[in-house]
């Protein structure tokens, strides 16, 4: 399988929670992974025909599992990043501005409580943006246990739900990537959330490294 396909199943796979379902369309995805509907169309038929994944046509769009031998793959290619990485695989990422919201997010009632339970801390009322590769991203959150956190309603509105992945960040700071399920992020940027507030204790600024693991 050539780089640029295992690339687009390990997106799918993250995308699908590697065991699940993915239903999406050409569209979303061409938008989510940043490229022509027509190549989201050229690489499903070819991972299709590879006997990697499953696919099939809905009225909505498409539905996407992960074949056994698509699975056997990316493991295979765990195994690799393993041997040349060492035994826990780190992501590097840069920090950068957000869009501003994760203060408001962060500090509802009812995302705290589930922090708090599924992940054992209380979040800072803000996410720290970091700008990575997201083929790296994917693989990077596939070796990560995963939570969900439920959306909610309030009398003024309704917050969705968002998968958390516990993480070290910087090799000392206990924290989660934050994933929600409607986001104005591609995985080419995340979203941290910890206990402090990162920027400070870590002194971080704008175009720094960070790395995760």
């Amino acid at each position: 399988m050539a780089d640029k396909d295992i690339s687009f199943l390990l997106a799918l796979a993250q995308k699908a929670d590697l065991h699940g379902t993915l239903a999406s369309s050409t569209v979303q995805l061409a938008e989510e992974l940043g490229v022509s509907q027509q190549t989201v169309s050229r690489k499903l038929q070819d991972l299709f025909d590879a006997g990697t994944i499953d696919k099939s046509i809905t009225p909505n769009g498409v539905t996407i599992t992960l074949t056994e031998k698509g699975k056997a793959q990316l493991r295979a290619l765990y195994g690799e990043l393993q041997q040349l990485f060492g035994k826990q695989l780190v992501l590097h990422g840069i920090v950068k501005d957000g869009f501003g919201e994760g203060k408001f997010y962060m500090s509802q009632e009812g995302y705290i409580k589930q922090f708090a339970g599924l992940l054992g801390f209380t979040p800072y009322h803000g996410t720290l943006n970091l700008a990575v590769d997201k083929y790296a991203a994917a693989l990077f959150l596939s070796t990560k246990k995963q939570s969900y956190i439920s959306g909610f309603q309030t009398k003024e509105r309704t917050f969705g739900g968002l998968k958390c992945y516990p993480i070290l960040i910087a090799k000392k700071t206990a924290g989660a990537v934050v994933v929600p399920d409607r986001t104005a992020h591609t995985l080419d940027t995340i979203e941290l959330i910890a206990p402090i507030y990162l920027r400070d204790q870590l002194k971080l600024e704008n175009g720094k490294e960070v790395v995760l693991s």
